[in-house]
């Protein structure tokens, strides 16, 4: 699969997952332009389902729209991008990551309230190398007891940014 039929996939996953998960209920060109804004709503659902008891199956089909959603939360707020994973000592070797993170070098994440805060300013925003495999992420998100969408994005960004 190329580049183009990926984000094609992954935009068509996220919207089957969130017309599911909704009942048509979200805006669905405002979650595109402004994901940021649903992750109460996806952290919410999530924690009021009973995933603890839920099957492997089920599990894994919540999986890739768990992992896109994070994936294009951090494309809107990063402008980061999919390219294929080419480090062969990486376990997401030949898979799509996101990298090229557009980080300025003043941004710190904090979180008040279960808020996250990016606070930046000044010039010299640089693009970041990092590699950030989401689809993995959603995989060990839900293999946690306590399914935080909010607290999980916490600590993927400050991974990213405060390094």
């Amino acid at each position: 699969m190329g580049k183009e039929e990926w984000i094609k996939y992954s935009f068509d996953s996220l919207l089957n997952f969130f017309s599911k998960l909704s009942d048509n209920k979200i805006d669905l060109v405002d979650f595109l332009k402004r994901p940021q804004n649903y992750i109460t709503y996806l952290s919410n659902w999530l924690k009021q389902q009973n995933l603890s008891t839920a099957s492997k199956d089920d599990k894994l089909l919540l999986e890739p729209g768990i992992g896109f959603f994070i994936a294009e939360v951090l494309i809107v707020r990063y402008q980061s991008y999919w390219e294929i994973c080419q480090d062969n000592t990486s376990p997401s070797f030949g898979r799509f990551i996101l990298t090229g993170f557009t980080i300025n070098p003043n941004t710190k994440i904090s979180s008040i309230n279960n808020h996250t805060i990016i606070m930046g300013g000044g010039s010299g925003e640089t693009r970041s190398n990092k590699m950030f495999d989401p689809i993995l992420s959603g995989s060990i998100f839900l293999s946690q007891s306590a399914l935080d969408l909010e607290a999980h994005i916490n600590e993927i960004e400050a991974e990213l940014i405060n390094c």
